[in-house]
C-alpha cells in the first residue's frame, strides 16, 4: 500500500505543478503524503513500538487534511 500511496502523491505532485500552483491541490498532496507517512512507520513498527502512535496521529493528519479540503470545495 505504500507503494501505491507513494505513486498517488507524486500524481498529486505533478497535478499541482500543471495546475498553476492551486492551494488546496497542495494541501491534497500534503495529505496523502502524510498518509504515507504514517503507512511508513506502520512498516517500522517491529523496531520501535512509539512507531505506531506516531503513525495513527499521522494517519489522522492526513484525513482531517482531506476534510478540511472537501470542506473547502463543497462550501465553494
Amino acid at each position: 500500500s505504500a507503494v501505491i500511496l507513494g505513486l498517488v502523491v507524486l500524481n498529486y505532485y505533478k497535478n499541482y505543478l500543471n495546475r498553476g500552483k492551486n492551494h488546496l491541490t497542495y494541501l491534497v498532496m500534503v495529505a496523502f503524503a502524510l498518509i504515507l507517512t504514517s503507512n511508513i512507520f506502520f512498516i517500522f513498527v517491529f523496531a520501535f513500538d512509539g512507531f505506531y502512535f506516531l503513525g495513527e496521529v499521522l494517519l489522522l493528519a492526513g484525513f482531517l487534511l482531506l476534510l478540511y479540503v472537501y470542506r473547502r470545495v463543497v462550501r465553494g
